[in-house]
């Protein structure tokens, strides 16, 4: 199958971070990483809404094949800010692509808004959540001269060759657009 581009919208997170600070605040960046491709986002500031991050990245997929399990994985980071700078993982998401990809292929491409995934945390449980969106687009390498040349030699051999329709009427405008300014012409001159 062929690959393509996946394109991640990055929006927001809600409900992640600590509801008591005893000392400094925190700051949250995103690491995703989708096959061999990582990404790290912008760092920024949590609060009672929640974070916002409203960053895009592309990630280019190779071939696919679909016994072939594509996944983005988003982790979550804390970054303390005050006496002690510390960094640690709040929790990651792991957003199977395969679905998303197949049909990107059927279609050229395929979009799905900003939606919420749960965070899972170090002990399997979840807590708050991360708004994504993602979109996938086929490589556009259409080898259309092929298959006309194709499809020229099997008419060929029966002795027909069909041109494309669009090919056909624009050479009869042609021809009627001459006739019509050839008869004006010659009106104009007699």
């Amino acid at each position: 199958m062929k690959g393509g581009t996946l394109e991640v919208l990055l929006v927001s997170a809600k409900g992640i971070g600590r509801t008591s600070y005893i000392i400094g605040k925190s700051k949250y960046f995103v690491i995703l990483q989708c096959g061999n491709q990582v990404y790290k986002s912008k760092t920024s500031k949590g609060n009672r809404e929640g974070i916002r991050w409203n960053e895009k990245f592309k990630f280019e997929l190779p071939n696919f094949t679909e016994d072939y399990q594509m996944y983005l994985k988003v982790k979550i980071m804390e970054r303390e800010l005050g006496y002690f700078k510390n960094s640690g993982l709040v929790g990651e998401t792991i957003i199977y692509l395969k679905g998303v990809i197949i049909e990107g292929i059927e279609k050229g491409q395929v979009q799905v808004t900003p939606a919420p995934y749960n965070v899972v945390l170090d002990d399997d449980t979840f807590k708050g959540q991360i708004n994504i969106g993602l979109k996938f687009t086929t490589e556009l390498k259409p080898d259309n001269k092929e298959e006309e040349n194709i499809g020229n030699e099997k008419n060929e051999e029966i002795g027909v060759v069909y041109e494309p329709i669009c090919k056909t009427l624009l050479n009869f405008w042609k021809v009627h657009w001459k006739k019509i300014f050839n008869e004006n012409n010659n009106n104009n001159n007699r």
